[in-house]
């Protein structure tokens, strides 16, 4: 819970600043390390046509890393030395709430669970495609499950939820792995 309470600190100070650049917080995540890193991830948000979906830039970045770090450190946030880094939640973006999963439907997700579910009692890491969301859970399409397995999961049970898109070519054969080439064997690559 204390985590929690510095990840609500932090979102007071920055979000006046993230708001008058025209963005929005989309989460913060603070990672216990040596050196604790804190990150920012700030985007457009989803009903302005201001940013024509563009997401922010460096400059942005950049100035919300500064005046937010200047806060950080007149309000004695973190006691000892941290990174922070801002960014945006870029194309494998981590969803922090279940509402921000919303626009995503129909979008393959990666899955770490806090415990298992029952239908797969063994699997705590989980992709699939979403299907649904509700107030309190959301219905994946599990791939590598028995065909059409469908899985209603509360979001509490969500340790990391990270948006997977197809990327071309993401299913080119790797060295020493036995897969199909996927798209690119259709592709004619001979030299005319």
């Amino acid at each position: 819970m204390e985590q929690q309470n510095t990840v609500n600190e932090i979102t007071r100070i920055a979000e006046p600043l993230v708001r008058s650049l025209g963005l929005t917080i989309w989460g913060i995540e603070i990672i216990p390390a040596g050196r604790t890193v804190l990150r920012i991830y700030v985007d457009t948000p989803p009903d302005t046509s201001e940013t024509d979906g563009k997401g922010p830039d460096v400059g942005q970045c950049a100035n919300i890393s500064r005046h937010v770090g200047l806060a950080l450190e007149a309000e004695n946030i973190f006691t000892n030395a941290y990174v922070l880094e801002v960014s945006s939640p870029g194309m494998k973006r981590q969803f922090f709430a279940l509402a921000q999963l919303m626009p995503y439907i129909g979008s393959d997700l990666e899955l770490k669970l806090v415990g298992v579910q029952p239908e797969l009692p063994d699997r705590k890491h989980l992709r699939g495609k979403l299907l649904a969301v509700g107030e309190h859970d959301f219905v994946l399409l599990a791939y590598d499950a028995p065909e059409g397995t469908r899985l209603s999961i509360p979001w509490n049970n969500v340790r990391k939820a990270i948006l997977a898109p197809e990327l071309p070519f993401s299913n080119v054969e790797k060295p020493g792995r036995k897969k199909s080439v996927g798209r690119m064997q259709n592709l004619d690559l001979e030299a005319d």
